[in-house]
């Protein structure tokens, strides 16, 4: 686990913790969510195997449609690897407890970073 800022750091005190988890996705949430499986995928949260290339496109297609502006054609997207689009547009939203022993790692499209995305960037990550 990789920690960006630590409790010790008096500058970060009014920054939220932040931890990235083996993927390089960033977390809000440090520890263990209590709830069920059941209930992240309700509210739009999923493994990182289940976001398939059409999974995320079709998320972000919902985020236009309910009023996010991209300073992007969604079209761009459609030409990156799976690996690089789970990169840019997925966060990692909590881990939950499936079975006796596992955890599964959730995952949720990243509202606050798509905006940001540019063209010239998503070109960069298709060379």
């Amino acid at each position: 686990m990789i920690y960006l800022n630590s409790p010790e750091n008096a500058f970060f005190e009014t920054v939220p913790y932040v931890r990235f988890d083996k993927f390089g996705f960033r977390s809000e949430d440090p520890y263990l969510k209590e709830g069920s499986s059941k209930e992240a995928r309700i509210i739009g949260q999923k493994p990182i195997n289940e976001w398939s290339k059409i999974a995320i496109l079709e998320a972000v297609s919902d985020c236009c449609e309910i009023g996010m502006e991209l300073q992007f054609d969604k079209k761009l997207l459609q030409n990156l690897p799976i690996k690089d689009l789970r990169r840019v547009c997925l966060r990692y939203a909590a881990s939950y407890k499936v079975g006796r022993n596992d955890r599964v790692s959730f995952y949720t499209i990243d509202r606050d970073m798509l905006p940001f995305l540019t063209e010239a960037y998503i070109n960069s990550l298709t060379k």
